[in-house]
C-alpha cells in the first residue's frame, strides 16, 4: 500500500544539480471545485478538455480550461493513488481492440503489475483492458509513443532499489516489457507522471519531490531539466500540448496549472546544458520538531536564494538572498511554522533544487 498521501516526506537529490532551463511560465491555475488532492491529469486535444483523477476517488473528472466541470465518468478498477489519465492522440490498438484517436486511457498502477483500460469517455464503458508485466504496485504515470507504437510507464521510488524510479517501454498488444531504464541518476519521482512529446519524441518526466521536469530519450538518455516557476510544486501528472509548447500539470495539493513556454517542441541534444554549480544536502533531522540543518555547497561565487513554501506555493519564510562563495553554507533553522510540510527550494548558478520537510509536534 502506497504512503498516507501528503504525509510522506522526502530527501534531496545529493550530488551535483542537473542542468535546467528557466523559461516555463504560468498561464492559468485553478482547483476544481469538488476535488481534493489529484493523482493524475490528461488533455483530451479533440475537445481541449482537461481530464483529473481526486486520489481515491470513484470517478475521473472532466473539466474545461478554465476550471469548470463538465462531467464525470466512473473510474475502471480498484480505487487508487498510483494512477494516471491520458488520451490516444491517433488510432491504436490496445490489446485486441482498435482504439479512435481521442480514447479515454485510464492507468492503473495501484497493485501489482499496472493496467491500462479504455474507457468511453461519454460514459465510462470500459472498452478493453491491457494487463502489462511492468510494475510493482507503485506505476503512477504513463503514455502511448506514436513515432514508436508502444508504452511508457513510470514507477515511483518506493518500489525498492531494483524496481524503483523505473521507466519501461511496453508492448500495446501483449503488455510484455520491451525495455526499461532507471532515471534515479538525475531525477526521482514519487507522485508523478511521463509524457511524450508529439513533435520530439522524447520523454517528459514530473514528480512530487522534483521543481523541475526532467527530460529523457525514449532509450533512457537524460537530456535536461525543465526548471517549473515558483509555486508550481508537488507535481501528480503532466499532459503536454507541445504543438504550442504548453502543458497542464496536476499537484497533489489539487491544484491544475496551465503552463507556457514548455520546450518540447524543439528538439534539444543530449548534455548540450551546461553542469550545474552547487549542491544541496539533505535535511537533517526530518521529521522535525524544533530544528533542522541542511548546508549549500557552491563551486565559485553566485547569487544563490532559500526559501520556504507552503504546499500551495505560497512563501513562508525567505532564508537566504545573496551572493555565495565557493565552500560550504550551513543553514540551522528553528522555525516557528505551524505542524506540516512545507518545501525548501534553492535556486542558484542556473538550477533548482527542492525538498520537502515536515515539521511535526
Amino acid at each position: 500500500m502506497r504512503r498516507v498521501l501528503l504525509l510522506a516526506f522526502c530527501t534531496l537529490y545529493a550530488g551535483w544539480g542537473s542542468p535546467a532551463t528557466a523559461q516555463i511560465t504560468i498561464l492559468n491555475s485553478f482547483n476544481p471545485p469538488s476535488a481534493g488532492s489529484l493523482c493524475g491529469i490528461g488533455l483530451d486535444s479533440e475537445t481541449s478538455n482537461i481530464w483529473t483523477y481526486p486520489c481515491t476517488a470513484g470517478t475521473i473528472l472532466s473539466l474545461s480550461q478554465d476550471g469548470e466541470e463538465l462531467g464525470s465518468v466512473p473510474r475502471p478498477g480498484e480505487s487508487a493513488n498510483d494512477v494516471d489519465v491520458t488520451f490516444t492522440r491517433e488510432q491504436i490498438d490496445l490489446g485486441g481492440t482498435t482504439l479512435p484517436a481521442g480514447t479515454l486511457l485510464f492507468i492503473n498502477g495501484e497493485s501489482g503489475p499496472a493496467e491500462i483500460y479504455a474507457v468511453n469517455k461519454e460514459d465510462g464503458t470500459v472498452i478493453d483492458t491491457l494487463s502489462t508485466g511492468f510494475g510493482n504496485s507503485h506505476v503512477v504515470g504513463g503514455a502511448y509513443h506514436p513515432d514508436r507504437g508502444t508504452f511508457f510507464l513510470v514507477q515511483d521510488n518506493v518500489a525498492g532499489t531494483a524496481n524503483g524510479n523505473r521507466i519501461a517501454e511496453v508492448d500495446p498488444v501483449s503488455g510484455d516489457t520491451l525495455q526499461t531504464f532507471s532515471v534515479s541518476d538525475s531525477f526521482s519521482v514519487s507522485y508523478g507522471d511521463v509524457d511524450v512529446s508529439s513533435v520530439t519524441g522524447n520523454l517528459f518526466v514530473v514528480s512530487s519531490i522534483r521543481d523541475a521536469i526532467a527530460e529523457f530519450t525514449p532509450d533512457g538518455a537524460f537530456v535536461q531539466l525543465h526548471e517549473l516557476p515558483v509555486g508550481v510544486t508537488v507535481l501528480s501528472g503532466i499532459a503536454l500540448d507541445c504543438g504550442v509548447e504548453e502543458a497542464w500539470v496536476s499537484s497533489t495539493g489539487g491544484v491544475v496549472t496551465h503552463l507556457g513556454r514548455v520546450r518540447c517542441g524543439i528538439p534539444t541534444s543530449v548534455g548540450s546544458e551546461e553542469p550545474t554549480r552547487f549542491r544541496v544536502s539533505a535535511a537533517y533531522p526530518n521529521p522535525f520538531r524544533t530544528h533542522f540543518t541542511f548546508s549549500v555547497e557552491g563551486d565559485r561565487p553566485q547569487h544563490v536564494r532559500v526559501a520556504v513554501y507552503d504546499l500551495v506555493g505560497r512563501e513562508v519564510e525567505s532564508i537566504y538572498d545573496g551572493t555565495m562563495g565557493p565552500g560550504e553554507q550551513i543553514f540551522s533553522l528553528n522555525p516557528t511554522w505551524p505542524s506540516g510540510m512545507y518545501l525548501i527550494r534553492v535556486v542558484g548558478g542556473g538550477v533548482t533544487a527542492s525538498q520537502q520537510v515536515v515539521k511535526i509536534n
